[in-house]
């Protein structure tokens, strides 16, 4: 958040930073990288390093496994409020034909030691990099003000008195973030598929981008969401998670 603040005070906007930590929230960046990833370490694709106890998820409903999409060493990951320090998150998603509620498993185990690399492969295996992580600031995008239309409004005629827009501060808020086409853990609930699907207590698990070069791509080169109830996230209940493809 330092550095955020640093680089927004560089900007025209500079004296609006108090309004604009509204709109921003601390979250950890995700980056592939081109090293192969050694077994526990947090990776996209290729087979998941699993405890012995693991059930691989299914789609209740057809009774397809589900395929093997990535998997986060907390170990690794920043300190963050919201994430256990410690345990892996394995997440699994199944088929994208309703953009809307793809069927997903998200699942939390605190053994992050005594695990062997999958031998066997289910559903869709994807193409396989070991991943790192960076602190970073999320922005709630401005697709979230076309369904709350009463808080675009506010911002607005807050704006009105610095003869600037929404449009003019973005441009800000974005050039201070940097690249915002970047895989985040947490950060604002600010893309939902559908507006029926906002509520106040909604939070962003996981913003997936398309990645070319690792042949991943969501409906039209959108984002895949994994959303989390913050009650269900603060009792480590990542077994009720909401996954939705947002693409403009």
């Amino acid at each position: 958040m330092e550095s955020f603040e640093k680089k927004f005070s560089q900007t025209k906007h500079r004296s609006l930073f108090n309004k604009v930590q509204r709109l921003i929230e601390p979250c950890v960046y995700v980056i592939p990288t081109k090293d192969q990833p050694s077994t526990g370490v947090s990776k996209i694709g290729g087979r998941p390093d699993l405890p012995e106890s693991f059930v691989w998820p299914k789609d209740h409903s057809s009774g397809e496994v589900l395929s093997f999409l990535l998997q986060l060493n907390l170990s690794e990951c920043p300190s963050i409020s919201g994430l256990p320090e410690k345990g892996i998150l394995y997440f699994f998603i199944g088929s994208q034909d309703d953009a809307s509620s793809i069927t997903n498993s998200v699942v939390y185990s605190t053994e992050d030691s005594s695990f062997t690399a999958s031998l066997e492969s289910y559903g869709k295996e994807f193409k396989e990099c070991a991943l790192e992580f960076r602190e970073g600031v999320g922005v709630v995008d401005l697709g979230y003000f076309s369904l709350h239309e009463k808080e675009f409004e506010e911002m607005e005629e807050l704006l009105e008195d610095h003869r600037t827009d929404i449009y003019e501060l973005y441009k800000s808020i974005t050039a201070a973030i940097g690249n915002t086409s970047k895989a985040q853990i947490l950060g604002p609930c600010s893309r939902p598929h559908d507006p029926d699907e906002i509520e106040d207590n909604l939070k962003l698990l996981l913003l997936l981008p398309s990645f070319r070069d690792l042949e991943l791509c969501w409906w039209d080169s959108g984002e895949l969401l994994f959303h989390i109830d913050s009650e269900d996230l603060g009792s480590g209940r990542f077994d009720r998670t909401l996954c939705s493809v947002y693409s403009t």
